[in-house]
């Protein structure tokens, strides 16, 4: 009874719960093994189906077409197949692109196939010549819808040879602006091709867009050429300026603007779709060539101007930079005008797409931006640098200036116009009134400046030479203000005075001294003294609350800004304006609030840049 117990629980001999496998079947699971998924994965290439079989996948989206078109079987075969044969034949099964959109199998052939469907369906209600009389329009109308399915068919072909490069087994490449692809295959006898990705089109500019010229001809039979010939050239050369891309939304051609409409949509469609880039912000990179093009028209059209005031793109030899939050807006409105379809609502969207097709430059810390200070302004603008300036124009036809945009210190100062008073023979006692103007002058003040007067004519009588007529000092010209308030003749400079040399207290001449920053002559008088007070407190090791250089900048606390008795509040806001204060990137607050020995700091952050450009040291870096 134990002995069967046992046998029971631990038996001696397992039976298999399926029957082995004869040798055939081992065979075949051997002969199949190269079908199995594996890690790493294995190129196993591209299949060459027959055209038939290629066709067949897109039997119904064909369909649709021949519906579109309303021809006969016959005319359609002659007209529309031939040229849908002659195009798969072309691209075969080749992906659109390597990631984006359409990137699997026979991705090519359907968007050709849905760009030019959905540009037929809309081009058979539109009106293309207004100059044609009526009965003229009818009779070429089919022919410019017809050209409409053609360029939009053949819209992508540039990307097999300017994308990749296909090879056969054997390693020989297919000659892709002499035989179609599948005609290649089938004459070196491969059962495979292989996609290498080049991805070059970005920094290759438009160099490709000659190529479907010569590409066309086979796909499109010369009697269609013929066809769409007679009569009027003005359609053939609407549909070749299209697939060679060099139609542009201001030269009125209505083929190029129905499939660059439709062409938007499909692959933002695509994108969409596609799991791969779920809950990424991807959806928009095919837009980048319409960016480029729209910022080619601006520059075209002079509402981007270059190297000068106010110009959204500046231009030297550290490379080019496009003011960003000013061009992203006039970018975006041109795309709504046009109706572009998966236009980006951000900035940082549209920047990170054109970092994706490496048409923008990122910075060694990764950051997109870059923080350039132009001359003759104290303002920091946020940029975006192109990575090859000749996609927007010839870099021979810009001429560069001496000036970093990266260096606001390098700039040179901006020359201030000076003013020569007439030499006379002698020195006519000041009235202190008309000299002023407008200005109300004090009794005690009037008094100060008829002293000066005697004085220096006195002096010169003594010293016999032809001396100048004494000016008053800008800060005298300030005698009052608002109110009717009195000051002291040394006390505000008149806020509209030449910037000569004025007559100073001690104290206010060593801060000027000080502060002899170019990027301090460019902002108000008022924030260059109170920054060039703190500067010269700090460098002599008085500064009475904390102030001092860190990585990221200088950091000026809240009670060192607010000691010297100066308009704090409008020099912050100067500041601000001027981009110059760090922004706390989770309270998206101006307050910097840190520590510093221990002890708890809250005060404002300047831009590390500007803080050097101003003569602010770091004595223990």
């Amino acid at each position: 009874m134990l002995n069967k117990l046992i046998d029971f629980l631990f038996p001696t001999e397992v039976k298999p719960s399926k029957p082995t496998p004869s040798k055939q079947e081992v065979k075949q699971v051997v002969n199949d093994v190269h079908l199995v998924p594996r890690y790493p994965p294995f190129d196993n290439g591209v299949p060459v189906i027959t055209i038939d079989q290629l066709v067949e996948t897109q039997s119904e989206l064909i369909g649709r077409i021949r519906a579109a078109f309303g021809y006969s079987p016959a005319e359609f075969d002659n007209m529309v197949m031939s040229v849908i044969r002659n195009y798969a034949a072309y691209v075969h099964l080749l992906p659109a692109t390597s990631r984006e959109h359409h990137n699997n199998a026979g991705g090519l052939f359907r968007l050709g196939l849905e760009i030019g469907f959905y540009a037929l369906q809309a081009a058979d209600g539109k009106i293309y010549s207004n100059k044609d009389t009526a009965e003229r329009r009818r009779a070429l109308h089919p022919k410019w819808v017809y050209a409409t399915f053609v360029a939009g068919l053949c819209s992508e072909m540039y990307l097999p040879y300017t994308t990749m490069t296909i090879l056969s087994k054997s390693g020989s490449k297919w000659p892709s602006v002499s035989k179609r692809l599948y005609d290649w295959a089938v004459e070196n006898d491969s059962s495979n091709y292989y996609i290498h990705w080049t991805d070059n089109i970005a920094s290759s500019g438009q160099s490709w867009q000659a190529s479907p010229i010569y590409v066309l001809s086979m796909v499109l039979p010369a009697h269609a050429r013929d066809y769409l010939n007679e009569g009027n050239e003005i359609i053939f050369s609407s549909m070749m300026n299209t697939i060679a891309g060099m139609s542009r939304h201001s030269d009125g051609n209505l083929i190029g603007e129905l499939v660059r409409q439709y062409k938007d949509l499909i692959i933002d469609k695509d994108i969409k779709a596609n799991p791969a880039f779920y809950g990424k912000l991807t959806v928009g990179s095919h837009l980048a060539p319409n960016v480029i093009d729209i910022m080619r028209e601006l520059i075209k059209d002079g509402v981007w101007t270059v190297n000068s005031k106010n110009s959204r793109i500046w231009y030297t030899s550290e490379g080019c930079f496009i003011v960003w939050s000013t061009a992203f807006t006039e970018i975006t409105n041109v795309m709504k005008k046009r109706n572009i379809t998966g236009t980006p609502s951000s900035p940082e969207t549209m920047i990170e797409m054109l970092l994706n097709s490496n048409l923008i430059e990122a910075q060694r810390t990764g950051s997109e931006y870059w923080t350039i200070t132009v001359p003759n302004s104290p303002k920091l603008m946020e940029t975006i640098k192109i990575f090859d300036p000749t996609i927007l124009f010839d870099k021979e036809s810009i001429e560069l200036p001496d000036i970093s945009l990266l260096n606001p210190a390098s700039h040179k100062p901006k020359v201030e116009a000076k003013i020569e008073t007439p030499a006379v023979n002698k020195v006519d006692k000041i009235d202190p009134v008309k000299e002023v103007g407008a200005q109300v002058v004090s009794k005690e003040t009037t008094q100060v400046l008829e002293a000066k007067a005697d004085i220096s004519a006195d002096e010169s009588k003594r010293e016999n030479k032809v001396e100048q007529k004494p000016k008053l000092s800008q800060e005298t010209k300030l005698v009052v203000a608002e109110n009717k308030v009195e000051k002291t003749p040394q006390s505000v400079p008149h806020p509209h005075a030449v910037k000569n040399k004025p007559q100073q207290t001690p104290g206010v001449a060593e801060q000027d001294k000080a502060s002899s920053s170019n990027i301090l002559d460019q902002v108000s008088i008022e924030t260059k003294r109170l920054l060039s007070a703190i500067k010269a407190d700090m460098q002599a090791g008085k500064s009475e609350h904390p102030v001092w250089m860190t990585a990221r900048g200088l950091v000026i606390s809240r009670a060192e800004f607010e000691s010297h008795g100066m308009p704090s509040i409008k020099v912050f806001d100067e500041m601000i304006a001027n981009n110059w204060i760090v922004f706390d990137p989770d309270t998206k607050k101006p307050i910097y609030k840190t520590e510093k020995e221990g002890v708890k700091v809250s005060g404002y952050l300047v831009n590390r840049t500007i803080a050097i450009a101003m003569g602010f040291e770091d004595k223990n870096a």
